[in-house]
Parts: C-alpha cells; structure tokens; sequence
C-alpha cells in the first residue's frame, strides 16, 4: 500500500471550492423566512471607506436635495424617431461603470438632482449601494438594511434626503441622512413584494404582499404595521403600481392576472378589482402606469414579448 504524501511538506496549494451563494428569485423558491430586524439601524458603511469622503459624501446628498426641481406642467410627445436617434448616439465609457453592491442587483434608483447623479442600488442580499458617479474618489457605500432580496429602492419625491427601500423578509425602512439613520417605517408577517407612493409627496404608501394582499402604510405614524389592507382576487401579488392622477387606482401583477384596484375599497375579505385587463400565459412580473398620464399599463411576463 502507498504512503499518503503531506501536502503541506510538499508545499503545495490547497484548493478550496467555495459553494457559490444561491441567487435565486425570492418570487419564485420560497425558502424559511428569515428574522427581521426591528428598529432603526444606523447608516454607517459596512465595507471601509474613508471617513472623511463619506461625511462629504452625506453633505452633497444634502444640499442636492434642498434644491426642488421642477416638473413640467404638460408633457408633449415627441416623434420616436427623434428620440431613437438621440439614444443611438449614447456612449458608454468605463468610469461610468462601477460595481456598487457585493451581490446580483434587483432594484435601483436615481436621485432627481439636475447637478449631481446619485444611484442607489439593492441586492439580493438585502444590501443598499449607493455611489455618486461625479466625485472624484469613486468610493461605493454598502449598507446591510434587509435581510432578504432587496425589492424596491426609491427616493422620496417630495424630499429625496429620504431614502425608502423595501425588503422581501417583510420590512419597509426610510434612509433619513439627516440623521445618518435607517428607521423602520413598517414590518408585516409575511412577505412583501413592491411597493408604491400613493400621495404626491411620498408620505403615504401602498404595499403589496406576496400572498395576495396590500396594506396602506403611513410614515408619518408610530405605528409599524398597517390599519388599512385588503385582500384581492389573486393567487399572489408580485408589484403594485399607483395611477399618477386619480391616485386611489392602482394595477397590480401576479399569477397571469393584471388587476385594477380602487384603494378605497379594499377589504379584509376578497377585495373585488374595478377593471380585469388580458390574461397572461404565464406568471407577470410587472405592471406599471405610465408616469404622466396614466393612459397606458405596461406589463411584463415570463413571456418573450411586453404589453
């Protein structure tokens, strides 16, 4: 019988293979639901970074969220020609790309500053990137605010120093840089899939659960759960959009269904949907208003092709 050789006296590497982490959709294997975290968690970076170009860092997001930008009172549609050709002249340079999160990215957002661009990311891991493409130290800041899959991250719209983001182990939670702070603005049982702002200044939002239910949740409260939910005629419920105008609308996704709901009229029983549009073949990821008028509903599906 043959000796077995040291591999540390023949001084040679040992290779570890390392099991890659399971990135799967949450919407899709469900795994055992993980803790949540309850109460504020406070906005300090968990990789290192300079502590002197993070407190520049929080002070530019200040002062460009002081500055109101202006909306346009009336939008004209322009020929989708014109717009093609400005899009095909779009270049995209290296420093322009940047790796902010540490897992795969399943939300973004951009703050609505004119001056600066401000990008945050979330992964599936429940971090939140956030980079500002123009300073000249191209430090990324990660924060781990949710356990699971970070679904939605979305700035405020009436004051972007705020902001939310929401994730599938069931938690909403407000990024407040004035205070350097991730507070905890609501927690269901279950699992929450999307969420949106159903007043115009962001104070107010609807969210939607996986099985099947949205709750009203308002930030302004003490109170981290919602008094106001409904259940709906669905098998589950992936996203949830608000009609830009008649804000009491909102068209949500789920199983192959596209359902409108009025708010006003949800109920803990089977809450009934004002309007049914075209059945999908498969399961619909997303449906969305489009932002000025709300005339269209944009859906996307496991199917090759939108509506």
């Amino acid at each position: 019988m043959s000796k077995r050789r040291s591999v540390r006296l023949l001084e040679r590497k040992v290779l570890i293979k390392i099991p890659e982490k399971d990135d799967s959709d949450d919407s899709v294997v469900l795994g055992p639901k993980q803790l949540q975290i309850h109460g504020p968690i406070k906005m300090a970076p968990s990789n290192y970074v300079d502590h002197g170009a993070w407190i520049s860092f929080q002070e530019t997001w200040k002062s460009i969220s002081t500055v109101k930008c202006v909306k346009p009172s009336s939008f004209k549609c322009k020929k989708i020609t014109s717009y093609a050709n400005k899009l095909q002249k779009l270049t995209l340079k290296e420093k322009a790309v940047k790796r902010t999160i540490l897992g795969s990215v399943s939300s973004i957002a951009i703050h609505p500053s004119e001056t600066r661009t401000l990008v945050a990311a979330g992964d599936c891991n429940g971090n939140i990137g956030l980079w500002d493409l123009k300073r000249r130290s191209a430090d990324i800041y990660v924060f781990p605010v949710h356990s699971r899959r970070t679904r939605i991250v979305a700035f405020s719209p009436s004051d972007p120093q705020y902001l939310l983001s929401l994730g599938y182990e069931g938690t909403i939670r407000c990024g407040d840089i004035s205070y350097s702070v991730f507070d905890e603005i609501y927690h269901a049982e279950g699992y929450l899939t999307s969420f949106d702002f159903l007043s115009v200044d962001g104070s107010v939002l609807l969210a939607s659960h996986y099985d099947s239910k949205l709750s009203v949740v308002d930030r302004r409260t003490r109170n981290k759960t919602s008094n106001v939910h409904g259940c709906l005629d669905s098998k589950f419920v992936y996203s949830v959009s608000v009609h830009p105008l008649q804000r009491d609308l909102c068209v949500v996704a789920g199983s192959s269904d596209v359902l409108v709901y009025d708010v006003r009229q949800l109920r803990k029983d089977t809450t009934q949907p004002v309007m049914s549009l075209l059945r999908h073949t498969s399961g619909v990821a997303s449906a969305s208003f489009s932002p000025a008028t709300g005339n269209c509903i944009l859906t996307s599906s496991m199917e090759p092709c939108l509506q």
